[in-house]
């Protein structure tokens, strides 16, 4: 009895020494090393499409740039005169229901004194709280000049007139960047449109008969403009009719150009003459103006933002490379990206073999598209960053 317990402690006794012994070795490496210098190996399992997705050597993508962006028929801006209180308090809450925006093109120092004597007759403008409540909707603030000069005008100070005023309303309206520039009185000479180009991206111009807006300043605008520092402009008038204003927008969209809308006043039915710019329309009429290029599928944005979109679209090179397994895609405008911030519309023809894809920024994040079945249509930014597109 007393050999059978003796054995049976010694085993004991050995597979708790055996035990202890196998802890210390696996146990022993991570007590002696400290904790900052133990590396654990990561394992990455690349995993290949099946053979089926493979991209033939000679597949044609048929990568487009587009025109407009969305790949619109044509493109449009609604952009505004002066300042006056009307175009707050008539305008700006027609665009916000509509759901487009529109450049306010400002007189800086007429905003800042609140009353205008224009040539007699005189108005109210937006205070500055009302401009800054515009810009924050995402409507383009624009220059319109210090004091609404004639600046083809002998005498003219130029560098006021513009960079001035382009200054006092960055100056008065926090965050807001003023980009681009208005002619007051439809005017601009070779002086006046050189000294322009220092300080903006582009500048509208514009006519207020509609025989003079096909005839003067070129007609409907060229694609891109001739000048992108006058860009014409249709003034819309209460003179005119419903039918003459729809011919000429039919005519930019047979065209695929750009209509830019010119107006003074808003009459909502609820202000004073003073409160109201020259040549007031009807705000129903000002709204069937406004809805009759977006019902026409035009591209409706700011003046700056179309400006952009044509630079950056004229400029940027499309490189489109065939990875076997996926597809490498990269846009360049060699711009500013500061500056020249508008996506530009793409398209590609998807691989025959691919049932759908995935597309992916340089940091692995999925990008929005569209798909017709056999194109992709994409919006990137023209930085150079690498896109990737994949069966999925």
């Amino acid at each position: 009895m007393c050999i059978e317990y003796y054995l049976s402690m010694w085993c004991n006794n050995l597979s708790k020494s055996i035990l202890t012994g196998f802890l210390i070795l696996i146990l022993l490496p991570s007590c002696l090393v400290p904790d900052e210098e133990i590396v654990q190996e990561e394992i990455i399992v690349k995993v290949l499409p099946p053979e089926e997705f493979i991209i033939p050597t000679d597949f044609d993508f048929e990568g487009t740039i587009a025109t407009w962006s969305g790949f619109s028929p044509a493109a449009a801006s609604i952009t505004f005169d002066d300042g006056t209180y009307d175009q707050y308090a008539a305008a700006f809450p027609i665009l916000e229901e509509i759901g487009i925006k529109g450049t306010f093109y400002l007189a800086a120092k007429l905003i800042d004194e609140g009353m205008w004597n224009d040539n007699g007759t005189m108005r109210q403008m937006m205070n500055w709280s009302n401009a800054a409540e515009i810009a924050a909707a995402g409507h383009e603030i624009g220059s319109h000049s210090m004091n609404h000069m004639d600046l083809t005008a002998s005498g003219v100070d130029l560098e006021q007139e513009l960079k001035g005023s382009r200054d006092f309303l960055e100056k008065n309206l926090s965050g807001v960047k003023v980009e681009t520039f208005c002619w007051p009185h439809w005017r601009e000479n070779t002086e006046s449109l050189s000294a322009a180009s220092k300080y903006y991206l582009s500048g509208r111009s514009g006519n207020g008969l509609i025989s003079y807006y096909y005839k003067r300043k070129g007609g409907i605008p060229s694609n891109p403009p001739s000048d992108m520092y006058k860009v014409n402009a249709l003034g819309i008038l209460i003179s005119q009719e419903e039918e003459q204003w729809k011919a000429v927008i039919d005519d930019v969209l047979e065209k695929g150009s750009w209509f830019v809308s010119s107006y003074h006043g808003v009459d909502n039915g609820t202000l004073s003459d003073s409160q109201m710019g020259w040549n007031a329309l009807n705000d129903k009429v000002f709204r069937k103006t406004v809805l009759y290029p977006v019902e026409k599928g035009f591209w409706v944005d700011t003046f700056a933002h179309i400006s952009k979109y044509i630079y950056q679209r004229d400029a940027a090179v499309l490189s489109i490379r065939n990875r076997k397994y996926f597809i490498e895609m990269s846009l360049d405008d060699q711009m500013d990206d500061k500056i020249y911030d508008q996506k530009i519309s793409l398209s590609l023809k998807k691989p025959e073999n691919w049932p759908t894809v995935i597309v992916l920024d340089n940091m692995g994040r999925e990008i929005p598209f569209k798909t017709d079945g056999t194109l992709l249509f994409i919006d990137i930014l023209p930085d150079s960053s690498v896109i990737e597109i994949k069966p999925y």
